[in-house]
């Protein structure tokens, strides 16, 4: 499915899923009881000592995963233990330490128990990222989207994903990237994987400047200085089948100079 059609299915169904997450019959034994199964003591210990407080920082560009407000409302509603800190806030952080599969236990854990909250989702997403399961990524990062239309780091996830993973949907991915760009005009990501879509779509005059001034910025990155040299080449390749033989060769040398350095 693509992500436009799963875009909008969720769209659809999403008011009345939500309804039936937040009033369904639930008993917070039988809660409790599956939390026992799917963490571990020592896991759970470490989670209660965590200060509620505190924010995490996880996936591309280093966003941050603020606890929802809701988040009380939701445990009062499916009667969870609200003397526990929220298993998303353990998920990142064990996210940022490399155990992808625990986190995406707890991940799994905190959507059953706070299904309306954006952040599980998120990391939920994040983690199905890691582990290159993209299409059920998507399906993450869209629910975090209808519950949050802001959340720029999902449209980051779900942008790169269609540009760099599964090399659909440009038109989608594009959209993305510019909403993330309005939110945080400076995402280094963002302007990187626009550019990407930019050249990737025929419009290499569009992707120079926008790999042209992340250069400036991040001169020691190679990967923009191949990205970079790649659009010159092209330049200079169309340059040469129009019979500009003089334009070819300076986008050539510009080619060349960049890769020298």
């Amino acid at each position: 499915m693509t992500f436009r059609k799963l875009f909008l299915f969720l769209l659809c169904a999403g008011i009345a899923l939500g309804t039936y997450l937040v009033f369904r019959p639930s008993s917070s034994s039988d809660v409790r009881d599956d939390r026992r199964r799917g963490v571990t003591k020592s896991v759970r210990e470490e989670r209660r000592a965590k200060d509620d407080s505190e924010s995490l920082s996880i996936g591309t560009g280093g966003s941050v995963a603020p606890k929802s407000p809701r988040q009380a409302g939701m445990s009062q509603a499916l009667g969870a233990d609200a003397e526990e800190a929220p298993p998303a806030d353990q998920g990142f952080e064990l996210l940022q330490k490399g155990d992808v599969t625990e986190a995406r236990s707890l991940f799994e854990e905190h959507v059953t128990l706070y299904p309306l909250d954006p952040r599980g989702h998120y990391g939920l997403g994040v983690a199905y990222r890691t582990e290159e399961s993209f299409d059920d990524a998507v399906e993450e990062f869209v629910k975090t989207l209808f519950l949050d239309p802001t959340q720029a780091q999902a449209k980051l996830q779900l942008a790169e994903m269609l540009t760099f993973q599964m090399k659909e949907d440009p038109e989608s991915a594009e959209q993305l990237y510019q909403e993330v760009l309005e939110q945080a005009p400076e995402e280094k990501a963002a302007m990187n994987g626009l550019a990407s879509v930019y050249f990737s779509t025929g419009r290499v005059d569009q992707a120079i400047p926008v790999w042209e001034k992340l250069r400036e910025e991040l001169p020691d990155q190679q990967a923009l200085s191949m990205n970079l040299s790649e659009a010159y080449l092209l330049k200079a390749t169309n340059a040469r089948e129009a019979g500009d033989a003089g334009e070819a060769e300076a986008w050539d040398a510009k080619a060349k100079a960049l890769l020298s350095k």
